[in-house]
C-alpha cells in the first residue's frame, strides 16, 4: 500500500508525507479479513504555518520511520472494510499515517477500500479524513492505493443458486 498524508490545523500544514507498507491478510470463507501490516516512511512531510515552522527542524530527528499494525475486517463483493490497529510506532512523534488510518484511539474509523478484481492481483484506493484527537481544529488526510496480489485467486466462490 503507498500512502500520502497531510496534516492541517490552525497551526500551519504539514503535506507530503509518504509510506510504503506491506499488507499480509488473510480472507476466510466469510469474507472475515486478518492480518497484519508492516511499513517504513519513504517522504517527510514539508511544513508551512506559524505552529510548525517552529517545531520543523526537529521533525527530521522525531519523526517515526517504521510501523507495525494488525489488519482486521470484511470483504464483501468488491469490498475491503480494514481497521488498522497500531502495534508498533519508531519515533517521537508518529507523522500522519496513524491518524489518516484511525490506528490512534478514540478515532478507530474502518478505511474502506473498494478494488477491481483480476485472478490474481486487487487493486483500490481510498481517501481518508480524520480529526486529530487532542488536537483542537486537526485533521489528518491520507490517500492511500493498494495493490494486493492474491496467493489462491482473488475472485470470491460464488453461493450456490
Amino acid at each position: 500500500m503507498h500512502s500520502t498524508t497531510q496534516q492541517s490545523s490552525p497551526a500551519g500544514m504539514c503535506v507530503g508525507e509518504g509510506w510504503e507498507t506491506e499488507l499480509r491478510l488473510l480472507v476466510d470463507s466469510n469474507g472475515n479479513v486478518s492480518g497484519d501490516a508492516a511499513g517504513h516512511l519513504a517522504s517527510m512531510p514539508a511544513c508551512s504555518g506559524g505552529g510548525y515552522v517552529r517545531i520543523a527542524p526537529e521533525v527530521p530527528q522525531t519523526q517515526a520511520r517504521n510501523f507495525a499494525a494488525e489488519v482486521s475486517g470484511h470483504r464483501s463483493e468488491q469490498q475491503f472494510e480494514l481497521l488498522f490497529t497500531e502495534t508498533k510506532m519508531e519515533g517521537a512523534t508518529w507523522g500522519y499515517l496513524n491518524y489518516s488510518l484511525g490506528m490512534i484511539r478514540p478515532t478507530s474509523p474502518r478505511v474502506t477500500i473498494v478494488a477491481s478484481f483480476g485472478d490474481d492481483t486487487a487493486e483500490g484506493e481510498t481517501k481518508t479524513s480524520v480529526n486529530v484527537p487532542a488536537s483542537v481544529g486537526a485533521v489528518a488526510i491520507g490517500q492511500h492505493k493498494v495493490v494486493l496480489d492474491c496467493k489462491r485467486g482473488c475472485i470470491l466462490p460464488r453461493a450456490a443458486d
